[in-house]
């Protein structure tokens, strides 16, 4: 979720928002041209990006794909260019990413990742669910996954033909996530329940 903006500062442009990012606590994202601070993982987030990003990487040994953690990915509206870095930009922050050509790393951001992972909390809105979906939609990226902690559930959607369609989903996480733009790549995230299962996360 994101916290209110300490600063008010329209019309950054990512070069701007880098050297600012860069000297500030905390994460941040661009929202057109404006920096917005980004609320603190919680001890479930945490944890489920992190088992996510180690079965990726043990799924891209030896290939040439690379699973990374918390990189700006750009989601500006305008194709990146060298023109486009000088002028109002957005970039986004996912919990996990996979990219596959090194062409698409220029200037600290990644160019249409192949698939990306959003965690949900509980403050979370509808809205954020939304413009995340659309905006990684819009840029490229082939496959999607949703993951929600605190009811807990996951979503998985292919951007890959074109359009929106529907993958798999799951009420909690006994259900192993897997990808179909990976064929083969498959999170367990099982071990939550015995991780949280005395938190307020989970109603038992």
């Amino acid at each position: 979720m994101a916290l209110p903006n300490p600063v008010s500062i329209p019309e950054f442009s990512l070069e701007e928002f880098q050297a600012f990012a860069a000297a500030q606590d905390g994460f941040w994202e661009l929202h057109e041209g404006v920096p917005v601070r980004m609320e603190s993982a919680s001890e479930e987030h945490q944890w489920i990006s992190l088992e996510i990003a180690v079965a990726f990487r043990a799924y891209m040994k030896g290939r040439k794909c690379r699973a990374l953690q918390e990189l700006d990915v750009w989601t500006g509206r305008m194709p990146f260019s060298e023109a486009a870095r000088k002028r109002k930009a957005s970039v986004r922050r996912p919990d996990v990413l996979i990219y596959c050509d090194q062409e698409q790393r220029q200037h600290g951001v990644i160019l249409s990742p192949q698939l990306v992972v959003e965690i949900w909390s509980p403050t979370n809105t509808n809205k954020e669910f939304r413009n995340k979906l659309k905006e990684y939609y819009r840029i490229g990226v082939k496959e999607y996954w949703q993951i929600d902690y605190g009811e807990p559930g996951f979503t998985i959607l292919s951007f890959a033909d074109g359009g929106i369609r529907f993958l798999s989903d799951g009420d909690d996480f006994h259900k192993p996530l897997e990808s179909e733009y990976f064929p083969g790549l498959k999170v367990d995230l099982s071990e939550y329940y015995i991780r949280f299962a005395d938190t307020a996360a989970i109603e038992q």
